[in-house]
């Protein structure tokens, strides 16, 4: 199951996406190009239409639009699930998708988000989808 983080969201040509410790949170791109890199990883990742990408680890992850791209973000939690997500359209100020200080619920909803989170991400990757026979 997931959660729609952010919905059908447009990033201009040369736009950033700046998602800090979302571990679990998929990138769906509907259109154009982006080139994502992410901290403790060698490799870069140049994903076209139609891909998706999903954050195998915490720490910093950048999208850089190479040609005008349309994404959605979803997440295996239903809140709590990165520490700060941040979209820079190209030639303009930062703007603040979501930041998990300003999520409700306080401190312990945090808790149990995260364990949620580390749950899920911990088993959901292997899962195998079955059908319960009647």
């Amino acid at each position: 199951m997931s959660y729609m983080v952010r919905g059908a969201t447009g990033l201009p040509r040369g736009s950033l996406l700046l998602i800090e410790h979302g571990k679990g949170v998929q990138i769906e791109l509907w259109d154009g190009e982006l080139w994502i890199t992410q901290e403790g990883d060698g490799r870069d990742h140049v994903i076209g239409p139609g891909a998706k990408f999903r954050l195998e680890r915490e720490g910093i992850l950048l999208a850089h639009a190479l040609q005008g791209a349309r994404l959605t973000l979803t997440a295996p939690v239903p809140a709590h699930y990165a520490e700060r997500i941040v979209l820079t359209p190209a030639g303009s100020v930062p703007h603040v998708l979501y930041e998990r200080s300003r999520e409700r619920g306080g401190w312990l909803a945090g808790v149990g988000h995260r364990i949620a989170r580390c749950w899920a991400n911990l088993y959901a990757p292997h899962s195998q989808p079955t059908v319960a026979a009647l």
